[in-house]
């Protein structure tokens, strides 16, 4: 009895380790993908840009000016990056004046391509002008508006000889 109990053992383990070997076995195989690269895009804003450099050169420079006299001047904005501008704005417009200050009496108005007014007539020193959408800018391309500035017609004699200086400051973004 002994005898079949110790060969019923050995059949029963070798069996088992049969089964267990047909179920570890499986087929394998493992491939890389190499060679991925991602490279962040670019938005550059130019202002009356010559190819891809903005101007250094003021919007406007204006001496000897008579109340009631308007100046225009061609306005250009320029995304020379990859990455398209949803929004381009005229963030602010940081303004130094004299006492009386100047900047309250030259008010500024901004027409797109279109000549529709997108902005103003506001005096360069009012809170009115943050933040004005100009729309978006498509990567490569240039947008074009005018900016005319008028000394306001009531200025009266206190503001002879005054001055005023001024950054108009712009932002992109996605």
């Amino acid at each position: 009895m002994n005898r079949r109990i110790l060969i019923s053992v050995i059949s029963i383990t070798a069996s088992l380790a049969l089964m267990a070997t047909g179920a570890f076995a499986a087929f394998t195989s493992a491939a890389g993908n190499t060679g991925n690269t991602f490279g962040a895009g670019s938005m550059t804003l130019l202002i009356n840009p010559t190819g891809n450099v903005s101007s250094t050169t003021p919007l406007f420079t204006i001496a000897n000016a008579a109340p009631g006299v308007s100046y225009t001047e061609p306005l250009v904005l320029k995304n020379s990056g990859t990455v398209d501008a949803a929004h381009t704005y005229l963030a602010s417009i940081t303004e130094t004046g004299s006492t009386p200050n100047l900047g309250d009496k030259l008010d500024l108005e901004i027409l797109n391509s279109s000549n529709t007014v997108i902005a103003g007539p506001a005096p360069i020193t009012s809170v009115a002008w943050s933040n004005i959408d100009l729309g978006a800018l498509i990567a490569g391309s240039s947008n074009s508006y005018t900016a005319s500035i008028t000394f306001d017609s009531s200025a009266d004699s206190t503001y002879e000889g005054a001055t005023a200086s001024f950054a108009l400051n712009f932002l992109a973004s996605q």
